[in-house]
């Protein structure tokens, strides 16, 4: 596997530096020169004056607000219910974050500040680091330009709004969902407060060029007339009958004749925009030590640098870590392919193999990496709740 020079992290890292260089503040991570509400907030001066009335900072320049979002959050009514609802202060902390992401990546995306052609990933913030929205445009040349761009953005409370509407209502049961309840509940007030305790980032950088994962000798070949894949996970389909998923530029639409370790077969269901088929099986065993045993992951988002192993045709039972997620993941967004990001520890012929975290369930199957010779460098994982929806697919446990 070719090496990792230059990383999502070491984009983050170049972001950091370059803005230390320019401001000189002495301060760890992406604490802003005047905003107390990170990219949100209109721009020409040091304060959005209609978001700091809105989340209860008082005077020109708002009061003292502490460095540590933890105590941010506890230190608003928004905050303090949102954490009640949830009931853990962590993942209230990582919802309140995503949900800040979203609705900066939203607000962007209406008011024409990024472009189609860009890639928005979302990573919430850790060791107390503000949240990034990673901005990847073709625009930028050199990775080395990744830079820090949240003071150049113009996010007024109007288009905040505008951005949370565009979200809609369907999370379905997770912290997320909790905290979008209480958001919606208790009104424009919470939207301030939300930015007041999340203080999102956005970082521009560069968006690499992807090449598919599929090449020969997986470990359980799916062979589409000497087209050859990697088999995913086992499942059943809506009626009941069981099979294995497989990737769809792999095998072909519905009917395309395959053959799955040596059974034939043929494609039942298939999903273009997931790029996930699902391919019948009278072996039952075949593939037993593919399966994801706890199921399939779809109430919570993986957070980052969550441990998470496959088990490719390349790369065998390989270790990895989360990096980033595309946003809204947990929606049920069967026309839209989301995707979560690790590090670049795949290879060409590991396309199609299951993502597991280290509690055996199944978070995303292999889709495409970074190309070699091009940077950042990452792995992209189709996120396998929504794939599955898509095909209406139950993951198999026995039985």
């Amino acid at each position: 596997m070719a090496s990792v020079r230059f990383g999502l992290d070491d984009v983050l890292e170049t972001a950091i530096a370059r803005r230390e260089r320019r401001f000189r503040s002495g301060r760890e991570g992406f604490r802003g020169t005047g905003s107390q509400f990170g990219a949100a907030g209109a721009r020409g001066g040091q304060m959005d004056f209609e978001l700091a009335r809105l989340s209860g900072l008082r005077g020109e320049t708002g009061e003292s607000v502490s460095p540590e979002p933890m105590n941010r959050m506890f230190g608003t009514p928004f905050g303090r219910t949102a954490a009640s609802a949830i009931g853990n202060e962590e993942r209230t902390l990582e919802a309140l974050q995503r949900l800040s992401l979203e609705i900066v990546a939203n607000s962007l995306r209406d008011s024409g500040q990024v472009n189609p052609g860009d890639r928005l990933l979302v990573r919430p913030g850790t060791n107390g680091r503000a949240s990034v929205l990673l901005v990847m445009s073709p625009d930028v040349a050199r990775v080395e330009s990744s830079r820090l761009i949240s003071e150049e953005l113009d996010l007024p409370f109007r288009l905040l709004v505008d951005g949370l509407e565009a979200m809609g209502t369907e999370i379905g049961e997770s912290p997320e969902a909790a905290a979008f309840g209480a958001l919606i509940n208790l009104g424009p007030a919470a939207l301030a407060q939300l930015f007041l305790i999340a203080q999102p980032e956005v970082v521009l950088t560069r968006r690499p060029r992807m090449v598919r994962l599929c090449v020969p000798s997986p470990h359980v070949v799916v062979n589409a007339g000497g087209k050859l894949s990697t088999a995913g996970v086992l499942c059943v389909d809506s009626s009941g009958e069981f099979g294995v998923t497989a990737c769809f530029h792999g095998t072909g639409p519905v009917g395309t004749p395959v053959t799955v370790g040596g059974e034939a077969s043929r494609v039942k269901h298939a999903s273009e925009v997931q790029d996930t088929v699902f391919i019948p099986l009278t072996d039952r065993t075949r593939c037993s030590s593919m399966v994801g045993l706890a199921g399939v992951r779809q109430e919570r988002e993986p957070a980052r640098a969550d441990p998470a192993r496959f088990d490719g045709a390349v790369n065998q039972n390989r270790a990895t870590r989360i990096f980033s997620t595309d946003t809204g993941l947990l929606r049920a967004r069967p026309t839209i392919m989301l995707k979560l990001q690790t590090d670049a520890d795949t290879d060409q012929g590991d396309s199609g193999c299951a993502l597991r975290d280290e509690n055996d369930r199944v978070l995303g199957f292999a889709f495409e990496r970074t190309a070699y010779d091009d940077y950042p460098q990452f792995t992209d994982w189709i996120w396998a709740a929504n794939a599955l929806r898509a095909l209406n697919l139950t993951i198999y446990q026995g039985g």
